[in-house]
């Protein structure tokens, strides 16, 4: 990592959907964030990776609320999942198909990140 810059900036929670122009998101010492946007089901993440940093999107799932990215990182190659399950009851369909994929991909990448909003059932 850089001196005081961060290699990799997720925002989720954000409310935005594609009426939002991306060049109102744009941060210097980035590149254009990669944008799941949201409806009133789904909500919004954003990624920023440092303009620096190789990467590219692999699968991008609006129905499974999913995003797989490829990135080449300290000569390591890097298999982060970003994911917001809005609905309890799709919490394990998703996390089987998240698998799926990781189960497909995993043997091309040396590291894994699961980074996601789960929506849990309230318990006592």
């Amino acid at each position: 990592m850089l001196r005081n810059y961060t290699d990799i900036l997720i925002i989720s929670e954000s409310k935005i959907d594609d009426s939002f122009p991306t060049q109102q998101f744009l941060l210097p010492r980035y590149s254009s964030p990669i944008r799941f946007d949201g409806n009133k089901h789904i909500e919004c993440f954003f990624i920023y990776f440092r303009e620096n940093i190789p990467y590219r999107t692999i699968l991008k799932s609006s129905f499974k609320e999913f995003l797989f990215i490829d990135i080449h990182l300290r000569k390591q190659k890097w298999l982060p999942c970003c994911t917001y399950i809005s609905n309890f009851s799709l919490v394990k369909e998703n996390l089987d198909e998240i698998q799926k994929v990781l189960d497909r991909l995993s043997s091309n990448y040396e590291n894994y990140l699961l980074i996601g909003d789960f929506i849990a059932q309230p318990c006592d």
